[in-house]
């Protein structure tokens, strides 16, 4: 069971972004089994696990604190949504991109690496087996 191809062209787009961050333990772990990933969203396949628990995370990092709480609506992340998809491929292209920027940390201004970052370090402790 492979996925559409546009998850396909969106996880080219992602795992590359993930190689130069500095990372340590299972978030290090995660970022090498997406790096050696077929971007087969396989129900066995190890790396379509850990990309599964990464994508609900990022977008959870990405829009989440930019909605009131009455909009955000938790499910909406599991679902095959072009607009989200969208929106990340964009982002991708600005590391500064104001999306990327969490607006409850007024003293800190996040980037793409900073989210990404984060997001492998999360995802990782939602997926199976964590």
């Amino acid at each position: 069971m492979s996925h559409p191809a546009a998850v396909a062209v969106l996880v080219q787009e992602i795992i590359p972004s993930l190689k130069g961050l500095s990372l340590t333990g299972t978030a290090q772990t995660a970022r090498e089994i997406l790096l050696g990933w077929d971007d087969r969203m396989e129900p066995e396949s190890s790396g379509a696990a850990v990309y599964s628990c990464f994508w609900q995370s990022l977008l959870e990092q990405a829009f989440k604190n930019k909605f009131p709480r009455s909009l955000w609506v938790p499910e909406a992340v599991l679902e095959d949504n072009s607009r989200q998809m969208n929106a990340i491929s964009v982002m991708l292209k600005d590391p500064q991109h104001r999306l990327w920027d969490d607006p409850t940390t007024l003293e800190v201004r996040e980037s793409k690496d900073d989210i990404l970052k984060l997001t492998l370090e999360i995802g990782v402790k939602k997926s199976p087996g964590a």
